[in-house]
């Protein structure tokens, strides 16, 4: 886990499944809530919030650092975009 931009984190595993990848997400957004961390002056509520976008898949040849990235970046920006706090699989279509 490392600091990905301002706000941003980003987590690369190996060795886990789709479905490990889908809990790991579940998980943290809801430890991330039960937190209930004040928002001083967030137009978001009263909370802060947690916007999650992952990818999974089997790396083969054409796999790149930065195509990864950029998957779960474009799932990030989905989370952002349907309300934030939650979390969103990329989806290639």
């Amino acid at each position: 886990m490392a600091r990905y931009g301002g706000e941003e984190f980003i987590v690369v595993t190996s060795n886990v499944t789709e479905s490990q990848c889908h809990g790991f997400a579940k998980q943290l957004l809801e430890q991330w809530q039960e937190q209930s961390i004040p928002h001083g002056k967030g137009k978001a509520g009263p909370w802060v919030t947690c916007s999650i976008g992952f990818f999974w898949a089997r790396m083969n040849a054409g796999s790149t650092k930065e195509s990864i990235v950029k998957c779960a970046d474009k799932a990030l920006y989905q989370a952002k975009e349907k309300g934030r706090n939650c979390f969103v699989q990329f989806d290639e279509t």
